[in-house]
Protein backbone atom coordinates (compact mmCIF):
# COMPACT_ATOMS: atom_id res chain seq x y z
CA UNK A 1 0.00 0.00 0.00
CA UNK A 2 1.31 3.19 -0.95
CA UNK A 3 0.98 6.59 0.45
CA UNK A 4 2.59 9.42 -1.58
CA UNK A 5 2.68 13.30 -0.88
CA UNK A 6 1.21 12.99 2.45
CA UNK A 7 2.30 14.46 6.12
CA UNK A 8 3.21 12.29 8.99
CA UNK A 9 0.49 13.92 10.88
CA UNK A 10 -1.90 12.40 7.92
CA UNK A 11 -0.18 9.12 8.13
CA UNK A 12 -0.63 8.98 11.29
CA UNK A 13 -4.27 9.53 11.12
CA UNK A 14 -4.76 7.30 8.39
CA UNK A 15 -3.15 4.72 10.29
CA UNK A 16 -4.97 5.42 13.75
CA UNK A 17 -8.47 7.12 12.50
CA UNK A 18 -9.37 5.18 9.29
CA UNK A 19 -7.27 1.52 9.22
CA UNK A 20 -8.05 1.02 12.59
CA UNK A 21 -12.16 0.58 11.68
CA UNK A 22 -11.34 -2.04 8.55
CA UNK A 23 -12.23 -5.41 8.73
CA UNK A 24 -8.92 -7.66 9.61
CA UNK A 25 -7.26 -4.96 11.81
CA UNK A 26 -4.84 -6.83 14.06
CA UNK A 27 -3.17 -4.09 15.85
CA UNK A 28 -0.05 -2.35 14.81
CA UNK A 29 2.53 -3.51 17.18
CA UNK A 30 1.64 -6.95 19.70
CA UNK A 31 0.78 -4.49 22.43
CA UNK A 32 -2.21 -2.92 20.13
CA UNK A 33 -3.38 -6.45 19.47
CA UNK A 34 -3.69 -7.59 22.96
CA UNK A 35 -5.42 -4.34 23.72
CA UNK A 36 -8.07 -5.50 20.85
CA UNK A 37 -8.33 -8.83 22.23
CA UNK A 38 -9.15 -6.84 25.60
CA UNK A 39 -11.94 -4.46 23.76
CA UNK A 40 -13.41 -7.52 21.81
CA UNK A 41 -13.59 -9.26 25.30
CA UNK A 42 -15.77 -6.84 26.73
CA UNK A 43 -17.98 -6.25 23.31
CA UNK A 44 -18.66 -9.93 23.67
CA UNK A 45 -19.53 -9.55 27.41
CA UNK A 46 -22.20 -6.85 25.61
CA UNK A 47 -24.14 -9.51 23.19
CA UNK A 48 -22.93 -12.73 21.58
CA UNK A 49 -21.45 -12.57 18.11
CA UNK A 50 -23.77 -14.26 15.55
CA UNK A 51 -20.97 -16.69 13.99
CA UNK A 52 -21.34 -14.97 10.85
CA UNK A 53 -17.64 -15.14 8.80
CA UNK A 54 -15.75 -11.41 8.68
CA UNK A 55 -14.22 -10.92 5.11
CA UNK A 56 -10.99 -9.57 4.88
CA UNK A 57 -9.90 -6.88 2.72
CA UNK A 58 -7.58 -7.86 -0.07
CA UNK A 59 -4.67 -5.53 -1.07
CA UNK A 60 -6.59 -4.07 -4.13
CA UNK A 61 -9.60 -3.19 -1.63
CA UNK A 62 -7.03 -1.74 0.87
CA UNK A 63 -5.70 0.43 -1.46
CA UNK A 64 -8.68 1.86 -2.88
CA UNK A 65 -9.79 2.65 0.80
CA UNK A 66 -6.64 4.46 0.98
CA UNK A 67 -7.12 6.23 -2.12
CA UNK A 68 -10.32 7.34 -1.24
CA UNK A 69 -9.28 8.87 2.03
CA UNK A 70 -6.20 10.67 0.64
CA UNK A 71 -9.13 11.95 -1.98
CA UNK A 72 -9.99 14.47 0.80
CA UNK A 73 -13.57 12.97 1.07
CA UNK A 74 -15.52 14.28 4.39
CA UNK A 75 -14.99 12.18 7.42
CA UNK A 76 -18.74 13.09 9.35
CA UNK A 77 -21.66 10.53 9.76
CA UNK A 78 -24.85 11.45 10.78
CA UNK A 79 -26.18 8.56 12.74
CA UNK A 80 -30.22 9.43 13.14
CA UNK A 81 -33.42 7.50 14.01
CA UNK A 82 -36.48 8.24 16.66
CA UNK A 83 -35.85 7.99 20.73
CA UNK A 84 -35.65 4.18 21.56
CA UNK A 85 -34.37 2.62 18.58
CA UNK A 86 -31.00 1.95 20.38
CA UNK A 87 -28.71 4.62 19.13
CA UNK A 88 -26.62 4.98 22.38
CA UNK A 89 -26.55 1.09 22.98
CA UNK A 90 -24.77 0.99 19.76
CA UNK A 91 -22.46 3.44 19.76
CA UNK A 92 -21.18 2.37 23.02
CA UNK A 93 -20.60 -0.66 21.46
CA UNK A 94 -18.30 0.60 18.96
CA UNK A 95 -17.05 2.61 20.69
CA UNK A 96 -15.66 -0.33 23.13
CA UNK A 97 -14.52 -2.20 19.73
CA UNK A 98 -12.67 0.55 18.12
CA UNK A 99 -11.30 2.55 20.89
CA UNK A 100 -13.47 5.41 20.33
CA UNK A 101 -13.66 8.60 22.26
CA UNK A 102 -17.51 8.24 23.06
CA UNK A 103 -19.16 11.86 24.56
CA UNK A 104 -23.00 11.56 25.53
CA UNK A 105 -24.30 15.19 25.97
CA UNK A 106 -26.65 16.55 28.40
CA UNK A 107 -29.38 18.94 28.66
CA UNK A 108 -26.97 21.28 30.62
CA UNK A 109 -23.81 20.60 28.84
CA UNK A 110 -22.66 23.89 27.78
CA UNK A 111 -19.64 23.97 25.02
CA UNK A 112 -16.64 24.55 27.99
CA UNK A 113 -18.12 21.54 29.74
CA UNK A 114 -17.92 19.54 26.50
CA UNK A 115 -14.50 20.60 25.60
CA UNK A 116 -13.75 19.30 29.66
CA UNK A 117 -14.85 16.25 28.67
CA UNK A 118 -13.44 15.43 25.79
CA UNK A 119 -10.20 16.26 27.47
CA UNK A 120 -10.67 14.04 30.03
CA UNK A 121 -11.52 11.32 27.80
CA UNK A 122 -8.17 12.00 25.84
CA UNK A 123 -6.53 11.59 29.38
CA UNK A 124 -5.19 15.43 29.56
CA UNK A 125 -5.91 17.99 32.35
CA UNK A 126 -8.69 19.77 32.01
CA UNK A 127 -7.70 23.78 31.06
CA UNK A 128 -8.37 26.51 33.26
CA UNK A 129 -8.35 29.02 30.49
CA UNK A 130 -10.27 29.88 27.35
CA UNK A 131 -11.93 27.60 25.31
CA UNK A 132 -9.64 28.37 22.38
CA UNK A 133 -7.05 26.75 24.14
CA UNK A 134 -8.85 24.05 25.33
CA UNK A 135 -9.52 23.09 21.41
CA UNK A 136 -6.46 23.11 20.49
CA UNK A 137 -4.75 20.83 22.91
CA UNK A 138 -7.17 18.29 21.97
CA UNK A 139 -6.79 19.00 18.32
CA UNK A 140 -2.91 18.62 18.67
CA UNK A 141 -3.58 15.70 20.94
CA UNK A 142 -5.90 13.72 18.43
CA UNK A 143 -3.37 14.93 15.49
CA UNK A 144 -0.51 12.71 17.71
CA UNK A 145 -3.08 10.01 18.64
CA UNK A 146 -6.17 10.03 16.45
CA UNK A 147 -8.93 8.25 17.57
CA UNK A 148 -12.55 8.32 16.24
CA UNK A 149 -15.26 10.25 18.15
CA UNK A 150 -18.47 9.47 18.82
CA UNK A 151 -20.98 12.57 19.53
CA UNK A 152 -24.21 11.86 20.74
CA UNK A 153 -27.29 13.39 21.55
CA UNK A 154 -25.15 15.79 19.19
CA UNK A 155 -29.00 18.09 19.27
CA UNK A 156 -27.42 19.66 22.68
CA UNK A 157 -24.74 21.03 20.72
CA UNK A 158 -27.01 21.87 17.79
CA UNK A 159 -29.31 23.41 20.43
CA UNK A 160 -26.57 25.80 22.00
CA UNK A 161 -24.65 26.52 19.31
CA UNK A 162 -21.30 25.07 19.10
CA UNK A 163 -21.77 22.73 16.24
CA UNK A 164 -19.13 24.62 14.47
CA UNK A 165 -16.64 23.50 17.00
CA UNK A 166 -16.97 20.02 16.66
CA UNK A 167 -16.72 20.97 12.50
CA UNK A 168 -13.51 22.46 13.53
CA UNK A 169 -12.37 19.80 15.72
CA UNK A 170 -13.12 17.22 12.78
CA UNK A 171 -11.11 19.06 10.12
CA UNK A 172 -8.08 19.97 12.12
CA UNK A 173 -7.78 16.15 13.13
CA UNK A 174 -8.89 14.27 10.13
CA UNK A 175 -10.43 11.94 12.55
CA UNK A 176 -13.57 10.79 11.84
CA UNK A 177 -16.39 11.45 13.89
CA UNK A 178 -19.95 10.17 13.89
CA UNK A 179 -22.66 12.15 15.04
CA UNK A 180 -25.67 10.60 16.42
CA UNK A 181 -29.03 12.54 17.24
CA UNK A 182 -32.78 12.43 16.22
CA UNK A 183 -34.58 11.49 13.19
CA UNK A 184 -34.61 14.77 11.51
CA UNK A 185 -30.92 15.45 11.83
CA UNK A 186 -30.37 15.55 8.48
CA UNK A 187 -32.93 17.95 7.88
CA UNK A 188 -31.58 20.08 10.86
CA UNK A 189 -27.79 19.74 10.14
CA UNK A 190 -28.63 21.20 6.21
CA UNK A 191 -28.98 24.65 7.68
CA UNK A 192 -25.02 24.51 8.21
CA UNK A 193 -23.85 24.42 5.24
CA UNK A 194 -20.09 24.04 6.52
CA UNK A 195 -21.21 20.81 8.07
CA UNK A 196 -23.65 19.34 5.72
CA UNK A 197 -21.22 19.30 3.29
CA UNK A 198 -18.72 17.40 5.11
CA UNK A 199 -21.48 14.83 5.78
CA UNK A 200 -19.56 11.87 3.71
CA UNK A 201 -23.43 9.31 4.47
CA UNK A 202 -26.48 9.20 6.76
CA UNK A 203 -27.03 5.95 8.57
CA UNK A 204 -31.01 5.83 9.93
CA UNK A 205 -31.77 3.62 12.85
CA UNK A 206 -34.62 1.11 12.15
CA UNK A 207 -37.35 -0.79 14.15
CA UNK A 208 -36.81 -4.06 15.64
CA UNK A 209 -37.22 -6.54 13.59
CA UNK A 210 -38.68 -10.32 15.19
CA UNK A 211 -35.17 -11.27 14.82
CA UNK A 212 -34.04 -8.42 17.21
CA UNK A 213 -36.70 -9.01 19.18
CA UNK A 214 -35.97 -12.48 19.84
CA UNK A 215 -32.37 -11.97 20.14
CA UNK A 216 -33.22 -9.00 22.96
CA UNK A 217 -35.14 -11.30 24.66
CA UNK A 218 -32.45 -13.85 25.99
CA UNK A 219 -30.90 -10.43 27.83
CA UNK A 220 -33.29 -10.25 29.84
CA UNK A 221 -35.41 -13.48 30.81
CA UNK A 222 -33.12 -14.21 33.23
CA UNK A 223 -34.64 -17.82 35.14
CA UNK A 224 -37.78 -17.06 33.33
CA UNK A 225 -38.96 -18.06 29.26
CA UNK A 226 -40.77 -15.42 27.28
CA UNK A 227 -42.29 -17.36 24.59
CA UNK A 228 -41.94 -16.41 20.69
CA UNK A 229 -45.90 -15.27 20.43
CA UNK A 230 -45.33 -12.72 23.16
CA UNK A 231 -42.30 -11.30 21.89
CA UNK A 232 -43.85 -11.35 18.58
CA UNK A 233 -47.00 -9.15 20.55
CA UNK A 234 -44.46 -7.29 22.11
CA UNK A 235 -43.23 -5.97 18.81
CA UNK A 236 -46.31 -5.61 17.24
CA UNK A 237 -47.86 -3.47 20.40
CA UNK A 238 -44.68 -0.95 20.53
CA UNK A 239 -44.16 -0.39 17.30
CA UNK A 240 -40.68 -2.01 16.72
CA UNK A 241 -39.24 0.50 19.96
CA UNK A 242 -36.30 -1.34 21.46
CA UNK A 243 -36.42 0.28 24.64
CA UNK A 244 -40.25 -0.04 24.90
CA UNK A 245 -40.07 -3.96 23.87
CA UNK A 246 -37.25 -4.32 26.69
CA UNK A 247 -39.19 -2.51 29.22
CA UNK A 248 -42.18 -4.86 28.11
CA UNK A 249 -40.01 -8.24 28.02
CA UNK A 250 -39.05 -7.49 31.90
CA UNK A 251 -42.94 -6.91 32.89
CA UNK A 252 -43.04 -10.40 31.69
CA UNK A 253 -40.21 -11.57 33.47
CA UNK A 254 -42.09 -9.92 36.73
CA UNK A 255 -45.59 -11.24 36.12
CA UNK A 256 -43.81 -14.78 35.28
CA UNK A 257 -42.20 -14.65 39.00
CA UNK A 258 -44.95 -13.03 40.81
CA UNK A 259 -47.09 -15.98 39.51
CA UNK A 260 -44.43 -18.89 40.39
CA UNK A 261 -43.80 -19.73 36.95
CA UNK A 262 -40.68 -20.02 34.82
CA UNK A 263 -42.46 -19.25 31.79
CA UNK A 264 -44.80 -17.11 30.08
CA UNK A 265 -46.65 -16.56 26.77
CA UNK A 266 -49.06 -14.63 25.33
CA UNK A 267 -52.06 -16.12 27.14
CA UNK A 268 -50.62 -15.85 30.46
CA UNK A 269 -50.04 -12.47 29.79
CA UNK A 270 -53.31 -11.42 28.41
CA UNK A 271 -54.23 -12.86 31.74
CA UNK A 272 -52.11 -11.07 33.69
CA UNK A 273 -53.16 -7.90 32.40
CA UNK A 274 -56.94 -8.53 33.03
CA UNK A 275 -58.07 -10.07 29.25
CA UNK A 276 -60.32 -13.22 30.46
CA UNK A 277 -59.59 -14.85 33.44
CA UNK A 278 -57.69 -17.48 34.60
CA UNK A 279 -55.02 -18.66 37.07
CA UNK A 280 -52.63 -15.56 35.92
CA UNK A 281 -55.75 -13.21 36.15
CA UNK A 282 -54.62 -10.49 38.50
CA UNK A 283 -51.10 -11.33 38.35
CA UNK A 284 -49.77 -7.77 37.53
CA UNK A 285 -46.41 -6.04 38.84
CA UNK A 286 -47.14 -4.21 42.41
Amino acid sequence: MTVTGASPASVRTFQSGVVELLPGYIGHDVAGRKAINARRAFADRLGERDGAVEVRLNPDEFQDIADRWCDHLPGLIGVHGPAGYGKTFSASYVAAMYNAVYIELGFFDTQTFFLEKLLEELGLTKSARNNGVRAQRIIEALIEAPRPILIDQVDVAIRKGYLEGLRQIADNTKCPMMLLGEQHLPEILGQWERVSSRILAYVEMRPCTLDDALTLRHFYEDGVTVDDDLVAHFLDTEKGVTRRIVVQLEHARQRALEAGADRIGLQQWKESVGEGGGPWAGKSIR
